[in-house]
């Protein structure tokens, strides 16, 4: 289970997304998926003659295709072969499904009889990415007998994609007896409550406690939800309303019948019933084999993506004609863009305070579902000390490379800095004559989030909040939300953010923005109360050298302290931007105003950090003074550029190189198709 402040909890999903988008450079991949259905056989009859008019619709994704009538039918051979090819991006691919349902036509309408839900993932993570030739009873999972066979149908399910060689069936589908299958083949996805014939059954617990900053950035109170799905049901808490820091402080607990290695759990924080705020999805196969990491409480950082314009679109479930808008678009407009539907995950939705238990269950002792509320003693100490407040300092110096058309509008480029939902911006530079585009400016941030002495404290001991004992912060700046370096163009006659357009983003988690990339290297940058005595075993240093009393003004840039004080060389040390430096790449999605081999450009920035004491965090408003930053004094000099007069450096060079053309490249597959692309490190 990782460790990190912000992790992906789904090993198999996230692995084969990750494969996906770096293979194909974040653009749409394509993927067949092929199903078989051959025989039909035991179809409950609703005809009046105890037959059906039998319709076997194969659904992917809201796009349906069905075969013939077979008329008067129970049993049937149908031998039909549904192909059904996709374009986008691996993270909807991965969890969607494919439905097989089967449906009586009447005079009117058709009647619904029973369905097999069958996971892509799981059929992509199968032996040569098929599922071989079985049968598969049919359920309606939606009746009072939602375990009850309502037929059976024989059939089976591949995936192709171009870059690997289509799998096929061996033999013919009526010459595969059930016996010469591996038992280790046979029904790998699991049958929506099939209790009679379930070989394992479990309880699976969600001890939800309490949400902190939820929303998707706009909401300034909301009736959160916290839900959870899986293959057997859903189930949810209670609202809690007008808040975006609940306390839910329950234990849902839902029925899982026979789950299987490929499972996704989904998560989801709900606004009542009526709008989603966020989603999660989780593992069968982590939480099983991680238990008793995920028994202990967490907090866990939600991600949404941003879904403007035409994608929030593609992304609805608005019906049109059976199908999704989206559906529809893809089917029948082949609509692509330059970057593909990627969309990284980053919206910031807030963090949930969550643990997980897997109950073994025997026949006689069936499971159920239950929303449970905890007992107070359970739950009422858990992060109920003293929040922690902490001040970034963000020192942006340049970038290049950004794709900013300068005709007919002038644009300027904007960078923001964000840490969970607070986010702080640099003031926007034009384009330099180095060919730079020159910031040199330090902005601060100001961040307040959940603190609990014991917890988040394992390394260090007793209960600093209360002034005693002492703090190892490093547990707890590995658990904060990571920080984002976004860069935006805005043109010159735009005063406000409205007409920005992103151009590039970054990632890093806490410890790698101050340790300059280096994570070991986090605690250089890092500062904690203003003097020694800051109960961290001076294991830190405070930063009582850099205060500026109230009134007075912090000394300008001189060659012999380009920053700090003069003759201090504790301030120096302290204020240094350079220490931490790093020269990212930036990365783009379809958010991004780009064109298809437009460069995201290069940013170079660095980051410090200061936090308060426990024991001032404790005794701040309304028991005593607020805290104040120690860096918005500093903050109104510029920072010397590496080639100013004021720092004795090697000068400054810059690197171009210029590629113009390429032939006879190696093609990456079999079907002769390369799709080549340039990257040039230094």
């Amino acid at each position: 289970m990782p460790t990190g402040s912000s992790w992906e909890p789904v090993p198999a999903y996230s692995h084969l997304c990750q494969f996906f988008r770096e293979a194909n450079n974040s653009r749409d991949c394509t993927w067949n998926v092929i199903t078989t259905v051959w025989e039909a056989r035991g179809m409950k009859a609703y005809g009046g003659n105890g037959t059906n008019q039998l319709i076997i619709r194969v659904d992917h994704r809201g796009i349906k295709e069905d075969s013939k009538t077979f008329e008067r039918a129970v049993n049937t051979v149908s031998n039909r072969v549904y192909k059904r090819e996709f374009t986008g991006q691996p993270y909807d691919f991965f969890a969607s499904s494919i439905i097989i349902s089967c449906w009586n036509k009447k005079m009117i309408g058709e009647q619904f009889i029973g369905q097999i839900q069958l996971g892509i993932m799981d059929v992509f993570l199968s032996k040569a990415h098929m599922l071989p030739m079985q049968w598969f009873p049919i359920v309606d999972p939606k009746s009072d007998l939602p375990s009850e066979p309502l037929g059976y149908l024989k059939l089976n399910c591949i995936i192709n994609n171009l870059d690997e060689s289509g799998a096929v069936q061996e033999k013919a589908p009526d010459a595969v007896a059930d016996w010469e299958l591996n038992r280790h083949e046979i029904l790998q996805i699991p049958r929506m409550n099939m209790r009679k014939v379930a070989c394992h059954q479990y309880n699976l617990k969600f001890m939800t406690f309490q949400g902190f900053d939820l929303g998707t950035g706009a909401e300034k109170t909301a009736d959160p939800i916290f839900r959870v799905t899986t293959p057997c049901g859903v189930i949810a808490t209670d609202a809690n309303p007008n808040t975006l820091k609940p306390q839910w402080n329950t234990m849902l607990q839902i029925p899982y019948y026979e789950p299987t290695f490929c499972d996704l759990i989904h998560c989801e924080v709900w606004d009542g019933n009526a709008k989603r705020l966020s989603g999660l999805i989780f593992s069968w196969k982590d939480i099983f084999i991680n238990q008793q990491a995920y028994m202990k409480p967490r907090w866990i950082d939600m991600y949404e993506r941003k879904s403007g314009g035409l994608h929030a679109i593609l992304q609805s479930e608005i019906p049109l004609a059976g199908q999704t808008v989206g559906n529809a678009l893809e089917q029948n407009m082949g609509f692509n863009q330059s970057k593909g539907f990627f969309e990284e995950r980053s919206v910031y939705c807030g963090r949930v305070l969550l643990a997980i238990e897997v109950e073994e269950r025997e026949f006689r002792k069936e499971p159920s579902p239950a929303n449970i509320a905890l007992k107070p003693k359970d739950c009422a100490d858990m992060w109920s000390d003293a929040k922690q407040k902490m001040f970034f300092r963000f020192h942006c110096f340049y970038g290049q490379e950004f794709s900013v058309d300068q005709w007919p509008l002038k644009y300027r480029v904007q960078v923001e800095f964000q840490v969970g939902r607070k986010r702080v911006l640099t003031k926007p530079a034009e384009i330099g004559e180095k060919g730079l585009y020159e910031f040199f400016q330090a902005v601060e941030l100001e961040l307040e989030l959940p603190m609990d002495d014991q917890r988040d404290n394992p390394d260090g001991w007793g209960a600093p909040s209360l002034g005693s004992g002492c703090w190892n912060p490093e547990c707890f700046v590995s658990r904060m939300p990571d920080i984002w370096v976004k860069v935006f163009k805005v043109s010159m006659v735009g005063v406000v953010m409205s007409d920005a357009e992103m151009i590039g983003f970054w990632k890093g988690d806490v410890r790698t923005v101050l340790g300059g990339g280096d994570v070991e290297m986090w605690s250089e940058n890092c500062y904690i109360g203003t003097d020694d005595d800051n109960q961290t075993n001076k294991m830190f240093k405070g930063i009582e050298p850099i205060i500026i009393p109230m009134g007075d003004e912090a000394p300008a840039p001189s060659k012999r302290a380009p920053w700090g004080r003069e003759g201090d060389e504790a301030s120096i040390a302290i204020l240094n931007p350079y220490q931490g430096y790093q020269y990212v790449m930036l990365q783009s999605d379809i958010s991004c105003s780009l064109g298809p081999s437009d460069p995201a450009g290069f940013i170079g920035f660095s980051a410090k950090l200061w936090m308060p004491t426990r024991y001032k965090c404790a005794n701040g408003p309304p028991k005593g003074p607020p805290v104040l930053s120690p860096w918005t004094a500093w903050n109104v000099h510029r920072l010397p550029p590496p080639w100013d007069d004021l720092l004795k450096w090697t000068r400054f060079f810059n690197v171009k190189a210029h590629i113009y053309q390429a032939r006879s490249l190696g093609a990456r597959n079999d079907t002769g198709v390369a799709s080549a692309y340039v990257e040039l490190k230094f």
